[in-house]
């Protein structure tokens, strides 16, 4: 079952992938797990639809697509510490998790809170 508050304060700490949490589907998903509203899950699926249907394959999308700190310096060459390198594994797992989130949970519990 879907842990809403733990996935929040997941989300709210993505540091390396900081920039995502700008982003309209995530930053919807986001709000959604504070509300569970029939109107905010309409919000996320409405955004997710501008880009697919499939929120697995957008997160993956995003993650490849984040130019972030880290990316940069391995590119270059350039190692990062052991603590940096740890965040990234911890936020790609998070991320993993928000994309493997089952819709049928999420629509489970606005169903239930709109009733």
């Amino acid at each position: 079952m879907l842990n809403s508050t733990e996935l929040k304060n997941k989300i709210d700490s993505l540091t390396v992938f900081s920039d995502l949490k700008e982003d309209d589907v995530l930053g919807s998903f986001r709000s959604l797990l504070d509300s569970f509203s029939v109107a905010d899950y309409s919000a996320f699926v409405a955004n997710l639809y501008k880009h697919t249907d499939n929120l697995s394959a957008y997160i993956k999308d995003i993650v490849l697509r984040d130019d972030n700190f880290y990316v940069k310096s391995m590119a270059c060459g350039e190692p990062q510490s052991a603590a940096v390198t740890e965040s990234v594994k911890n936020e790609l797992k998070t991320l993993d998790e928000i994309a493997c989130t089952p819709s049928k949970d999420v629509q489970e519990i606005v169903r239930e809170k709109s009733a």
